[in-house]
């Protein structure tokens, strides 16, 4: 399914689509480093920006937008993957199990 700007009803999700359509061109995505946050301030508070490694232990959040900080209740920017507690992933089912 090819996702078109006109079927993106949520106007923030779809000036970041547009964002990002202009910056791949042809291309899958667009490069690291044609993304530059600098030209989408408006869209920021509501962002998670990662930056990637070679473990996923070692990913850590570059920017954790004061929008999604209010929805988890605490900020992340600067954390590390490997520095998050740990969930119990189980099926809920499976827990109440034991």
């Amino acid at each position: 399914m090819v996702v078109q700007c006109d079927d993106i009803q949520e106007t923030r999700l779809r000036e970041l689509f547009e964002y990002w359509n202009a910056k791949r061109g042809e291309r899958r995505m667009p490069l690291r480093s044609e993304i530059d946050p600098a030209e989408i301030p408006a869209l920021l508070p509501h962002m998670m920006l990662v930056d990637t490694a070679e473990t996923l232990e070692d990913f850590r959040y570059r920017l954790f937008g004061t929008s999604v900080c209010h929805g988890f209740g605490h900020d992340r920017t600067g954390v590390r993957f490997g520095d998050l507690p740990k969930i119990d992933s189980r099926p809920l089912r499976s827990r109440s199990e034991r």
